[in-house]
């Protein structure tokens, strides 16, 4: 799995936080950590990002497998964007637990 400790080699509440996020990306999406179609050297967080400044709906990202209506849509993209906050780049703009 994919951690912030394998970019700065330091654990803390908030690379736990991070950590946090990103398996809460997995179960929304669908995906691993890694997958090939996000391309060389992205991560499940940064392909994420990259949806969202190519100015996706975040309904896009989430895995419609899991439901077949729009309040589970709904849910899994509040879901979503708590996984963002909890991956945000610089770790005091993660929230605590």
């Amino acid at each position: 799995m994919i951690t912030e400790y394998g970019y700065t080699l330091k654990v803390d509440e908030k690379s736990d936080i991070y950590s946090y996020g990103v398996v809460l990306m997995e179960l929304v999406t669908g995906k691993r950590p890694i997958e090939a179609e996000f391309g060389d050297s992205v991560d499940i967080v940064e392909w994420v990002r990259r949806k969202i400044r190519e100015n996706k709906s975040l309904t896009e990202v989430v895995d419609l497998n899991v439901g077949n209506c729009k309040h589970v849509e709904e849910e899994m993209v509040l879901v979503l964007r708590i996984a963002l906050i909890c991956t945000a780049k610089l770790p005091k703009d993660r929230p605590s637990m």
